[in-house]
């Protein structure tokens, strides 16, 4: 846990129709607001809810969102975005941020050892890929200096989902062990990673926004 502070404001880049903000207030009660490019789906969150919504990109600079944020996220947005530019979404988190706000990044797991590939190129706007290295490494070349990669498994009620992790996690000790027997597996090597190898479709970095 990098905060326990109330979340009181909340920014979603690549927002969509606000589903992830509007679950966001519904469990913390404060005020969100989300970046889309695409202005039909900033209309239908404006529409949808209580949130402030607005057509920009993930690299634009919003001057009324200006440090005004203790939560961001960008779900699903930086395998859309071309690597040469990441350096600028971080960058704009860090001109929505409030002193020792909270960053999310969630992308797809290209190292997943059955449906990495799939998930990687299945879609064609797909300009980037990562594995939880690969995303510890971008964060810690751009000023970030305290994070945790962590395996992020499909949506789902609580039970569900902890049945999904619980096997992603003996699916993955097994195909380890099998692998291992004629080949060379990833180890633990970055701090920040707790599993190298893991068993999820996605991957999550939670981070201190550098300021």
């Amino acid at each position: 846990r990098l905060s326990s502070a109330p979340v009181r404001n909340f920014l979603d880049v690549g927002c969509g129709c606000g589903d992830l903000a509007f679950g966001v207030a519904a469990v913390s009660g404060g005020a969100v607001a989300g970046l889309d490019t695409d202005a039909g789906m900033v209309d239908r969150a404006s529409k949808a809810g209580a949130g402030d919504f607005v057509v920009a990109s993930a690299v634009d600079r919003h001057e009324a969102f200006r440090g005004r944020f203790d939560l961001i996220a960008a779900f699903e947005v930086l395998e859309h975005v071309p690597a040469d530019t990441h350096a600028d979404v971080l960058d704009a988190f860090r001109f929505y941020a409030k002193p020792g706000a909270v960053g999310a990044i969630m992308v797809p797991n290209a190292a997943h050892p059955i449906l990495g590939g799939w998930l990687a190129w299945s879609d064609y706007t797909h300009k980037a890929f990562f594995t939880a290295e690969s995303l510890s490494q971008f964060l810690r070349t751009n000023g970030v200096f305290r994070a945790a990669v962590l395996p992020w498994y499909s949506a789902g009620g609580p039970a569900l989902l902890k049945a999904r992790e619980a096997f992603g996690r003996a699916a993955g000790f097994a195909l380890k062990a099998a692998v291992a027997a004629f080949s060379t597996i990833p180890g633990k090597t970055d701090p920040w990673v707790d599993d190298p190898f893991p068993m999820s479709s996605h991957l999550i970095a939670v981070f201190e926004i550098p300021t």
